[in-house]
This record gives C-alpha cells, structure tokens and sequence, in this order.
C-alpha cells in the first residue's frame, strides 16, 4: 500500500467480538445439555431476538456442532484465532488456516452466516455503529482524499453520504471468521478492490502483505527511471518507466502484485508527462529570471504539501528524473 490507515476505535468492532465469542464459547461448546442461547452473550442475545433469519442460523450451527469431536473443536478454535492476527499474517509469522483443513460445518454452515454477518447484520439497527458511520470516522481522523493503496482514484469524503468498498484483505471467502474484523476491512476505490485484486489471497505471492493498519507507517516514495523522452502523435510517452519504492521490498512486490501498480502507474506517465512538462516550460519561459532547477525545486516542495491529490507523488519522481538528465535539462535553459 502506498500509505496504511492510521486505526480508529469504533463501536462497529464490537460485532466482531461478539462472533468470537459465538464460535469459540457457543458453537464449539455445542451439547445436548444446553440449548444455543444459553451459551450466548447478553449482548448478542439482544441481536439474535431481533432477527428471525439469524437465530434460525445459529441454532442450525450450534445443532450440527454437536456432533463434532473434541479435535475438530480445537482446530476450530485455532483457525479463527489465527486467521484473525492479521498483522501477524501479513508479516509472514504465522500461515493462515484453509477451509479445506477444517471440519465441514466451516464451509459449508459457518462460511454461509458469517458472510451474512458482512452482508446482512452490520447496517441493522441493533448492531453497534454503521459501515457509513465507521468509514466517515475513518477518513476523517486519516484525513485521506485518494485512495490509500494506490494514490490514483480519489475516494469519497467524510461528507459524502456514500462510501468506498470495503475490501476484505484475506477474503471472507476463504477466511470467514475475518469477516467482520475490521483490521480486515480496507476502504479501497472500486478499481483496487473488484478490477485488480479480487479475489486474490495477499500472501500467494511470497507470503508477506503490507498490514493496511499499520499505524505511523511512512509513506512509501516512488521513484522512476526513463532513458529517454518522446511523445507519439497522441502525446503519450513512447517508453514505459520503470519504478522503485521505498519500504520493504518483499511487501511492495505483494503490494505490486495484487494491484498492478507499476502498470498503472506507467499509464498514468505516459498519459499525463507531456502536458505537465509543457506547463514547466511555461513556467520558465514565464518567468526566465530562475532557473529551471530553481521551477523544479519549487514544484517539487510545493506538490509535497499535499503529494497524494492530483497524482503530485508521481509529479515529484517525474521532476526529479528530469533533474538527473542534462541533456534535457538544456531544453528548458
């Protein structure tokens, strides 16, 4: 990610520990001595009464629970334990469970009703907070105009009354019990989220992820490389650029991977370099008392103000390409 969110807390967060408590103390302390709801949290009772569909739900899980042995309720346990360190996993610490090793009410009980949780249950009234409300607070305390994985899309304000998706980073898909972790759901612009990632897992790569909470995490800086400068008849830079990044570098292959970044970056150069070197030259010409390295330098400090609105990060490693390169730096002289 070009830059991770800065974590709030939030009242929506709390639904997420009401379904740990639900598959660690209800539905693998399943028996015929107690009934469901005896085992439930006061709090989720409150939910569970409201909600014909999901009590129906929860009580077929609890049922087909009964039936499973004491091993299966220990690998249970220990996949939503698990699967639910996000950080942990995206630092390469831990691996996380596949459905495939775990007892078949997961896939085929669990799965269903925890997606229903995401779908369904969050936006209902008897749940603490809101998606709208989590995500206004969240980019608000973040202060985020573009989208954080890829700088390129701007994204919804905390004034808007919609928001971006919410991308589940290890997907509910394959890993339901992070379905309603919010250290698991990244707001994220509709091209990062449905047209590059997917459904992709983020550690198929080479099992490291950038942890899209990880808090004061600095900004990673994009540099590009180009040998030469020149436009086709539609003005579009006939050399791909090449990219490197700050941070670390096995992450930023990941981070690369699931979102195609240094294509789309790429596009971004070789669509918009000309018109912006077209304006420095004006700039200069403009006012051909400084030099073209005094307009560089000034550009430059002045798009770091607010570097990740109107693609200014790629501006800036435009400009400081150009500064490397004498050969162009006499056009401008």
């Amino acid at each position: 990610m070009l830059r991770t969110y800065n974590p709030i807390s939030h009242p929506i967060s709390s639904l997420h520990t009401m379904l740990k408590e639900l598959v660690i103390n209800v539905w693998c302390k399943a028996s015929n001595i107690n009934n469901c709801i005896a085992l439930l949290s006061p709090n989720f009772i409150i939910i569970y009464n409201q909600y014909g569909w999901l009590s129906d739900e929860v009580d077929n899980v609890y049922e087909s629970c009964k039936t499973l042995s004491k091993r299966e309720r220990k690998k249970i346990i220990k996949a939503f334990i698990i699967n639910n360190q996000i950080e942990v996993l995206c630092n390469g610490l831990l691996l996380p469970v596949e459905l495939a090793k775990l007892p078949g009410v997961v896939e085929n009980e669990m799965k269903p009703l925890l997606e229903n949780f995401y779908k369904r249950l969050l936006d209902l009234g008897f749940v603490p907070g809101s998606k709208l409300g989590y995500y206004n607070d969240l980019i608000k305390f973040n202060n985020y105009n573009t989208c954080p994985v890829c700088g390129l899309a701007n994204i919804e304000t905390p004034d808007s009354k919609y928001i971006e998706d919410y991308d589940h980073f290890f997907p509910k898909a394959h890993y339901p019990f992070a379905a309603v972790n919010f250290k698991n759901l990244v707001p994220t612009c509709d091209k990062c989220n449905k047209k590059h990632k997917g459904s992709n897992k983020p550690l198929d790569y080479n099992g490291k992820a950038y942890f899209p909470f990880e808090a004061g995490r600095l900004p990673i800086e994009v540099t590009l490389k180009l040998n030469k400068i020149e436009y086709d008849g539609d003005e579009k830079l006939v050399e791909n650029p090449s990219f490197s990044y700050t941070g670390d570098t096995e992450k930023n292959k990941t981070w690369n991977w699931l979102y195609n970044i240094d294509e789309r970056y790429s596009a971004e150069i070789k669509r918009f370099s000309y018109s912006w070197l077209r304006r420095l030259k004006q700039e200069v010409a403009f006012n051909p008392d400084k030099t073209i390295e005094d307009h560089i330098d000034f550009n430059i400090a002045n798009f770091k103000c607010d570097e990740f609105d109107e693609l200014k990060f790629l501006k800036i490693a435009l400009l400081k390409e150009l500064k490397t390169k004498q050969e162009w730096m006499a056009v401008y002289h």
